[in-house]
């Protein structure tokens, strides 16, 4: 699979940062990666965040060249929020172009995905 990143100003909002990740693991363990989206070694200039600020980090994934299966997940986060202020949302396209609450749309459902963010 191919991950796609895009990070927000809220749902919807200008796009900070855009990029592809690849290479990520193929089986589902619980385990954290890191997808770095600032490269200091690269640029000096880092996406720039406003504290009380609302921001979105958005995900998609595309099959790769070799993919055999059209099938993606994540690890399952802990019941309920497990970031303070943070919810998560999905997008498919059964459901059309609106996002709906995780984990299953409801409006008063309140789930996120399992992530930490580090920002210097």
């Amino acid at each position: 699979m191919l991950l796609n990143v895009k990070i927000r100003e809220g749902i919807g909002g200008a796009v900070l940062y855009d990029g592809n990740v690849a290479g990520l693991p193929t089986g589902i363990d619980g385990a954290f990666q890191l997808i770095q989206v600032f490269d200091p070694t690269v640029s000096h200039n880092g996406i720039k965040l406003h504290k009380n600020h609302e921001y979105a980090f958005e995900l998609a994934a595309f099959p790769g060249p070799d993919a055999v299966e059209t099938v993606c997940a994540i690890a399952k986060g802990p019941t309920g929020s497990s970031y303070a202020g943070g919810r998560g949302y999905y997008q498919d396209p059964v459901n059309g172009p609106s996002f709906l609450p995780l984990p299953n749309g409801a409006s008063t459902a309140d789930e996120d995905l399992p992530f930490i963010t580090l920002v210097r």
